[in-house]
């Protein structure tokens, strides 16, 4: 409509003088070149500019493509979202890589199409109803056709159909084409960039990683009150400092000004804190003669930066520390004393504050000699906003002694808080400060503990004596000792607990699979069904009762509620009864039928609680929610590009999808002509009328299935109300293309390295153990070696002949000849065809005998060699014994069939011959290489098994689903 149109064109307006304020305000109060020092100034300036120029050049009409560039104002969200920041950090880091290797990718493409024009050049073509031939639209007549073509084989989309094109057109070995471009550029360079992806995420999981070990090896305080424990605050000494409410940092007192390391800004989850206590830094008050000692590596950047994620940085009545949160961040990004710190220059250049300088004037400055009014000086022009000279300032003689500080000496009992007021701290507030360092719990859980913690501080007041006396009661009813609680305990402690539970599950899950909209509600199956129900939701709620009376529900150390795992169980047992009270009620003729069906489709969820019972699904989950943070963010990035292309495709297609549909459509161009000819004027199936359409369409050319189709449509298309024709604009290529590269390749493979990161991550520990039974199995081999070199060898006693045969078999030669005869074997058993001669037969039958014989005498001399006992140690023995028996009883059945002395089905002759492919096996005990491949696939069955239960669980939750949803249609 006219008027929506209009309003969007006001707002246009509207936010576009808003943004221009925005940037000359800025410039006003940064000067020109300080505007530019940051990239996420220029980057809006550059927004602004282009809008600018698209309401001024709207007069002419012919640049609505700027359009596009205003969606790039989402962009300016990535400041306000750390955690987004890093994925995009991510994705800047693999760029370099990625480029590449889009580089490479057009390489491939382009010798591909070159000799695809050379091989199959105007040769595909169709023949139409009336005779004509007209070429195909995959085709390689033009380099532009042909990269389109291998695009379209290299995503997998329809490319049987262009081999079996070319294999016609030419000759069956135009399939070795197609082969090789699937196999190179599918399997190899695809893969290739998810490569580059996980190793990006990775190369920044263990940059973070390597940042927390160096802190835990320098000495460090363990703050017990400091609630982030990324915040460790390291051993170090450091001159006093107050903070002036302006925001400069002044020396106080006669004392020289501060150097600053570290400034830990926590609020103390303690109810003794005073409100104003909202800052508490850490600092070691020294005399200016002495050396301190500091290790160069022990703060870190990612600590500070985290800050500003931190949801608890202000909490606190009078806090005027949120606006000062990003001086310290930049403070704390200074590059460190030995190494620049790479990852403080990119978070610097990725967030809203000017970086520190980080030039190699800090090894000029000898730092035992700056003067103490130069200091001051610098000091004091720390203003900080300012871009940050840091390096010189925290340059300190390092020492290789370390000191150790009690904490009632380093902390001084007053401070100055942010807004200039004199704070006493009393002394409880210092919490034991151990050396050692407890184990780095998850930043996210020390959230939600913190804000646990500050709701029951909040209701502590307000608690009745009675239930704070009753603490440790379940449910304010069982005490500790109560024989009924005891019990309950024990049961749940029983090894068969779970199992038997486990048991109901499943038959829970069968009774599920059995549910189907059409039973008619008489039958005895319905009546089956309902009164199954009924009993598994009794089972399960004995179940949670017995826990909750041995844990306890809510108060208490490890209760039912603490484990999430029980969260799920109590919420689906909850549901199943509130299904129970709803179905009853509607029985007695009420109709509340739409929240029945809700409740329907969350029982069908109850299979989940096998999870918490598979120790080996319980890791795959866990991999697969923790990594459902990051992947909301790279599912925000997503969106980003989709909602771009989205906007982008209704301003390039809107209303041009359509189509007119009649026996004969040659002579008509527009709509009108259609009607007038009384067809039909049809709009397609998928289009980009409005965004939500664009978005659907879009996600089907994401999952690369059916994309041609949709960018045939969109090449054809003309205009609003005309018959498309086709391969009317080729340029349009340029947008399907694109969306492919960057949405389907680039970002939809970020999910595989964030995945592949966070399992990392939750195996660590897993690791660990399987490094030490490593070790422990190549000690116990060296060691077994060791015991066989000291002993006489077991062949010392066997007579000559014997010997002989026994130096035959361990010979290399005789491995040699083996493989040369498998090979063969495997070349006369691929000779087999349908239709095949007599003679053929004849041949392939005496060549099996002679190979049976050789394998047969291989057995033999082995066994001779090695003595029955040792024969058998060996598993590839086994093997090889297993075959040649096999082999035998193939041959023999075969005779019997032939001589028709026994009926004997040939089903099962059928199968011996099939068998008889397992001598290709023998030759993986010569290929090491393969060997070790096999191992690797062999360790990792049982982490597969794991996703494959967890496959078929979503599949049968989605299937009862499916049945519930759409069990009608």
């Amino acid at each position: 409509p006219d008027e929506l149109t209009n309003a969007l064109e006001i707002s246009n307006i509207v936010f576009t003088s808003m943004f221009a304020l925005e940037m000359l305000l800025k410039l006003l109060a940064f000067g020109l070149f300080g505007y530019i020092k940051n990239p996420y100034n220029i980057f809006d300036g550059i927004i602004v500019v282009i809008s600018v120029w698209e309401i001024i050049g709207q007069s002419d009409g012919g640049l609505s493509v700027l359009r596009t560039f205003r969606l790039l104002r989402v962009l300016k969200l990535v400041r306000f979202m750390p955690a987004l920041r890093r994925q995009l950090v991510v994705l800047m880091k693999t760029m370099d890589n990625v480029a590449t290797f889009c580089m490479l990718l057009m390489l491939f493409i382009f010798i591909f199409s070159i000799l695809g024009m050379h091989l199959f050049g105007c040769k595909f073509s169709l023949k139409t109803d009336t005779g004509d031939t007209v070429p195909d639209r995959k085709n390689f007549d033009s380099l532009l056709w042909a990269i389109v073509t291998v695009f379209q084989i290299l995503t997998q989309e329809d490319w049987n159909v262009v081999l079996y094109n070319g294999m016609a057109s030419t000759s069956s070995w135009a399939a070795l084409y197609f082969v090789a471009l699937m196999t190179f550029g599918n399997y190899v360079l695809f893969n290739l960039l998810v490569a580059i992806l996980v190793e990006g995420f990775q190369a920044e999981g263990d940059a973070n990683r390597s940042d927390t070990d160096e802190d835990k090896t320098s000495a460090n305080f363990d703050d017990d009150f400091e609630k982030l424990k990324d915040l460790r605050a390291t051993e170090m000494k450091m001159y006093s400092l107050a903070v002036t409410p302006n925001g400069h940092l002044e020396g106080r007192g006669s004392m020289p000004p501060p150097i600053i390391m570290r400034t830990a800004a926590t609020p103390m989850p303690t109810p003794k804190c005073s409100p104003h206590m909202d800052s508490v830094h850490t600092f070691v008050d020294s005399r200016r003669g002495s050396n301190a000692s500091l290790d160069p590596l022990s703060y870190d950047q990612k600590s500070l930066s985290s800050l500003r994620s931190s949801p608890c940085a202000n909490w606190g009545t009078s806090s005027n520390w949120g606006s000062r949160r990003s001086s310290w961040n930049s403070l704390g990004r200074a590059p460190s004393l030995k190494k620049k710190n790479q990852s403080g220059e990119r978070e610097s250049l990725l967030s809203g504050e000017g970086k520190g300088s980080t030039d190699d004037d800090s090894d000029d400055a000898k730092s035992s000699t700056v003067s103490r009014h130069s200091l001051h000086r610098r000091a004091e022009s720390l203003d900080y906003r300012s871009s940050l000279d840091l390096p010189e300032l925290l340059q300190l003689p390092t020492m290789r002694h370390s000191l150790s500080v009690s904490p009632m000496a380093v902390l001084p009992a007053e401070y100055q808080d942010c807004n200039g007021k004199m704070v006493h701290v009393p002394s409880e507030f210092f919490l034991r400060v151990d050396g050692h360092k407890e184990d780095a719990i998850d930043y996210e859980d020390d959230m939600e503990d913190s804000y646990c913690y500050r709701i029951r501080k909040v209701l502590e007041p307000y608690k009745p004596q009675w239930c704070k006396t009753h603490e440790d009661w379940s449910l304010y009813l069982f005490s500790p000792q109560n024989r009924f609680r005891v019990m309950c305990q024990k049961v749940i402690a029983h090894k068969m607990f779970d199992h038997v539970v486990l048991v109901f599950i499943f038959l829970n899950c069968i009774t599920i699979a059995l549910e189907r909209p059409d039973i008619d509600p008489h039958s005895t199956e319905r009546i089956f069904l309902s009164v199954s129900n009924y009993i598994f939701t009794a089972i399960f709620v004995a179940e949670m009762m017995v826990k909750v009376v041995a844990l306890g529900f809510f108060s208490g150390e490890n209760t039912y509620l603490q484990s999430s795992w029980n969260v799920l169980d109590g919420v689906l047992v909850f549901v199943s009864i509130i299904d129970i009270i709803v179905s009853m009620a509607s029985a007695g003729g009420a109709k509340i039928l739409g929240v029945l069906r809700v409740l329907r489709l969350l029982r069908t969820l109850r299979p989940l609680r096998v999870i918490s019972r598979a120790p080996g699904l319980k890791l795959v989950v866990e991999t697969l929610i923790s990594s459902l943070r990051p992947i909301g963010n790279i599912v925000l990035i997503c969106c980003a590009f989709f909602i771009i292309f989205g906007i982008l495709g209704v301003q390039l297609f809107k209303g041009k999808f359509y189509y007119c549909d009649g026996p004969d459509v040659k002579n008509i161009t527009t709509k009108t002509d259609c009607t007038n000819a009384r067809y039909k004027w049809v709009r397609r199936k998928y289009n980009f009328d409005n965004l939500g359409q664009a978005l659907m369409s879009l996600f089907v050319l994401s999952s690369k299935d059916g994309w041609v189709n949709i960018m045939y449509d969109g090449l054809d298309a003309v205009g609003i109300d005309q018959q498309p024709i086709q391969n009317h604009n080729p340029w349009m290529l340029l947008y399907f293309i694109s969306f492919l590269l960057i949405v389907s390749f680039f970002v939809l493979n970020m999910f595989v390295g964030v995945v592949v990161e966070n399992f990392h991550k939750c195996r660590q520990h897993q690791e660990a153990e399987e490094a030490r039974r490593r070790e422990e199995k190549r000690l116990r081999r060296l060691e077994k070696k060791r015991r066989k070199a000291q002993r006489r060898p077991y062949y010392a006693d066997y007579s000559p002949a014997r010997k002989y045969i026994h130096t035959l078999c361990t010979s290399h030669y005789l491995d040699l000849f083996i493989t040369f005869i498998i090979g063969v074997n495997v070349i006369t058993m691929s000779m087999e065809h349908y239709n095949q001669p007599k003679s053929l037969d004849e041949a392939l039958k005496y060549c099996n005998y002679v190979f049976t014989i050789v394998f047969v005498f291989e057995a033999v001399l082995k066994l001779v060699a090695f003595g029955f006992r040792r024969f058998f140690k060996d598993r590839w023995n086994q093997l090889d014994l297993a075959i040649v028996l096999l082999s035998i009883v193939g041959i023999t059945l075969e005779e019997i069939e032939m001589n028709a002395a026994l009926p004997i089905n040939p089903t099962i002759i059928r199968i011996m011959r099939v068998l008889r492919i397992a001598r290709v096996l023998k030759l993986l005990k010569m290929a090491t290489g393969m060997r070790a491949l096999l191992d690797t696939v062999v360790q990792a069955l049982p982490q597969v098994g794991n996703l494959g239960l967890l496959f078929m669980l979503l599949f049968f939750i989605y299937a009862a689903l499916g049945v519930e949803l759409f069990g009608k249609l």
